[in-house]
């Protein structure tokens, strides 16, 4: 408490040099925080685009390829046609360690005996269609609404599988029901898990003259997770990789040469996009990064020397507090407890004022940095337009979407790096000075002083 106290004291005697010591800890605190809270929200801004934008890898045909390289085969009335990728190569595909993830649907034609299933009109005919996903959200028909569960939950075991409530209703059956589904020789046993309402159907009507097949009906689809479709045997497979990081796209791509990929398809991902998209963010954080290394480098040199200074004219002082029997370390924590205190209240200041200078900033620097890349856009390379950041990024062909407005705000990290850098920096300078004084004893201070 003596140590608070007479802190307090020695701030309002010298407050001269306190004050100056307290405009130079504020300029730095607030330069840094503006480059701290900008730099913040760009990096969250550049990780989420990154992760959902640049990352999603297309397989491509490039039909010239295949057909100098002769991968064309003669099919006679159906003219000429290219031999695709197959199921096992895709999923072969999805094992390669730089993918991030990989989101699958598949497609199995099976027999599910004594299943009475929708158009049929003799109740005889079970084949239907046996689906696989690995997403969460199964399909797009449950994301626009065309589906819904109603009645148990997704498949979270092995073998269990979600079918219609117009099949639940017309067969009786109910959550955890089996179906016996048969394919070739092979025979599995599946367990209701869910029943979900279908309204693909609706509003679709057949041709008088039109043959009823009950594969041309959604509502007998069977959904299954993946794991229980490959076990099952898949026909047909629609991937979509995901890279951890955009950089390694070659190596993917040399990857799945490696594991068959022909050498007529094109392994990409849309750079121009992304760099369109988030290239003024990337340019903004190094042009923050640079300026915060130059305010705290520069700040904590004349920091340093005002301290040195200050504490260079408090060396009498010193030398009485040690002759009267205080210790060292008791007199070095004096002097560092009236720099935090200085600090405290220009972190305090700092971080409110740079909360509402850094938007401005944020925005003015974007600004500067979407006219550079509109500027090289006028070269034909990109067309670019502004989106607002809160909007998924959507490139296609020669248009990208780019950034065109930035949110930043103070966050409880953000705040604690800030206090951090502020605090360090202001103990460390106050302490070099003092430390270099304490080194002389007190009687030899005190009669230089003489």
């Amino acid at each position: 408490m003596y140590l608070l106290k007479n802190s307090l004291k020695n701030i309002g005697r010298n407050a001269g040099r306190n004050l100056l010591i307290g405009i130079i800890l504020f300029v730095i605190i607030g330069a840094t925080a503006v480059a701290i809270l900008i730099n913040t929200a760009t990096k969250a801004i550049i990780d989420d685009y990154r992760t959902r934008f640049g990352s999603e890898v297309t397989l491509s045909l490039d039909y010239g390829k295949a057909i100098d390289g002769g991968a064309y085969t003669d099919t006679g009335e159906n003219g000429l046609a290219v031999t695709d990728i197959t199921p096992a190569m895709q999923l072969e595909f999805a094992k390669s360690p730089y993918l991030k993830e990989t989101r699958m649907t598949s497609s199995t034609m099976a027999n599910v005996p004594g299943l009475k299933v929708m158009e049929d009109s003799n109740d005889n005919i079970y084949r239907v269609w046996l689906n696989g996903s690995n997403t969460p959200t199964i399909s797009a028909d449950f994301i626009n609404g065309k589906r819904k569960i109603i009645d148990g939950d997704i498949y979270k075991n092995e073998n269990d599988c979600l079918i219609s409530k117009q099949i639940a209703d017309k067969n009786e059956l109910k959550i955890g029901d089996t179906l016996l589904l048969k394919r070739g020789s092979s025979e599995y046993t599946l367990t209701i898990c869910g029943i979900f309402e279908d309204h693909t159907m609706d509003g679709v009507t057949r041709h008088p003259l039109e043959a009823v097949n009950p594969l041309n009906n959604s509502n007998n689809e069977i959904l299954t997770a993946m794991e229980t479709a490959e076990k099952i045997g898949v026909e047909s497979l629609a991937a979509t990789y995901y890279l951890k990081d955009p950089s390694t796209l070659d190596k993917f791509k040399a990857d799945l040469l490696n594991k068959g990929l022909p050498g007529y398809y094109n392994v990409k991902t849309d750079e121009a996009g992304y760099k369109a998209v988030v290239g003024p963010m990337e340019n903004m954080q190094g042009i923050t990064n640079t300026f915060m290394i130059v305010v705290l480098a520069v700040g904590a040199v004349i920091l340093l020397l005002v301290s040195a200074m200050a504490a260079r004219e408090r060396k009498y002082e010193i030398g009485v507090l040690r002759a009267m029997g205080m210790s060292k370390g008791k007199v070095v924590t004096g002097f560092a407890v009236e720099m935090l205190l200085i600090t405290v209240v220009c972190l305090g200041i700092g971080l409110g004022l740079s909360a509402l200078i850094a938007q401005p900033i944020g925005n003015s620097l974007l600004q500067s940095q979407i006219e550079l890349a509109q500027e090289a856009a006028k070269n034909g390379l990109v067309t670019v337009t502004t989106i607002d950041t809160g909007a998924l990024a959507a490139a296609a062909a020669s248009t990208v979407t780019a950034l065109s407005e930035i949110k930043i705000a103070l966050s409880g990290m953000a705040a604690l790096e800030i206090s951090l850098v502020a605090i360090g920096l202001a103990i460390a300078s106050s302490l070099i000075g003092i430390i270099r004084i304490m080194r002389y004893e007190p009687m030899r201070i005190l009669s230089e002083r003489g």
